[in-house]
């Protein structure tokens, strides 16, 4: 019983301590979603945007959809330092392409990155801000967030 206590008095202290801080979310193998891209253009989502999405697991694959079209390659990262290699793409048409050149023409020019909590922010090499993503929950199978 005392035992018992003890680990469920540590489980709760260490829960406490984790919801003082912020933790940031690990770029790879997190789940992206654009929240605004900063091209100059005046380019806004559209509904084909909706479903526009980054993904990089721990080797550096990248995949994701610009909102209509799926994409996939390969990213370099160092650091802070953020380059995504040519990227291949499906070639379909759809009402959300303006959305979808603005965002891959942000992951084309990115150097660098930041995370903040569970937000990831993309800079140019002038350091310039060209997307904003945050995270998304990992959700099961069956829809339910994990």
């Amino acid at each position: 019983m005392a035992g018992r206590f003890a680990l469920q008095l540590t489980a709760a202290l260490a829960m406490m301590g984790l919801v003082g801080c912020s933790m940031n979310m690990p770029l790879e193998g997190t789940n992206w979603k654009p929240i605004s891209l900063n091209d100059g253009d005046g380019v806004t989502e559209t509904d084909g945007a909706s479903r526009a999405r980054l993904q990089i697991d721990r080797a550096g694959k990248v995949s994701g959809c610009g909102g209509v079209n799926y994409f996939f390659g390969k990213a370099s990262i160092a650091d802070e330092k953020l380059n995504f290699g040519a990227l291949g793409m499906t070639m379909m048409a759809g009402p959300g392409l303006p959305y979808e050149n603005a965002f891959m023409k942000a992951l084309k020019e990115t150097a660098s990155y930041s995370i903040t909590g569970d937000k990831l922010s993309l800079f140019d090499a002038d350091g310039k801000l060209l997307a904003t993503f945050q995270a998304e929950p990992e959700t099961e199978a069956n829809g339910d967030t994990k």
